[in-house]
């Protein structure tokens, strides 16, 4: 028997609108749940993002090392290597931009065969939020 082949699991998180919960939404009929994932997705691309000034980019052979500076290096005691696309995507970010904006600069640069493009890079804007690699941007 031949094995199926491994892809990378991948997962984007999205956050509800204001003021719905989850029990709330998992029990709407099919068609307000799709509007109501077509609502989340359209907020979350909404949002402009610009980098935390708080790190310090440095190149380093084929890759990009991540240093936090300030009162972030006191709370996060390391460094984040990001690989050119990953640098591609906090670049995006160095004016304020949206999700939709970043994520349509990427389709424009970027082939997608594999159909994963757009999952794959909400999945690492999401990581840099975590990181807080970038941040809301509140005045844009």
């Amino acid at each position: 028997m031949m094995k199926k082949v491994f892809n990378r699991p991948m997962f984007h998180f999205i956050p509800f609108p204001k003021g719905m919960r989850g029990d709330m939404i998992a029990s709407l009929p099919d068609q307000e749940f799709q509007d109501v994932v077509r609502q989340c997705k359209e907020q979350e691309d909404a949002i402009v993002f610009l980098v935390n000034p708080d790190y310090v980019i440095t190149p380093v052979s084929d890759e990009f090392l991540a240093v936090p500076t300030g009162d972030l290096a006191q709370e996060f005691n390391g460094m984040i290597s990001l690989n050119k696309t990953g640098y591609f995507i906090w670049e995006q970010f160095t004016q304020p931009k949206s999700v939709r904006e970043a994520l349509h600069s990427a389709k424009e640069r970027f082939n997608d065969e594999s159909g994963e493009l757009e999952l794959q890079f909400r999945e690492y804007v999401n990581r840099f939020r975590f990181l807080k690699l970038i941040q809301e941007c509140t005045n844009n």
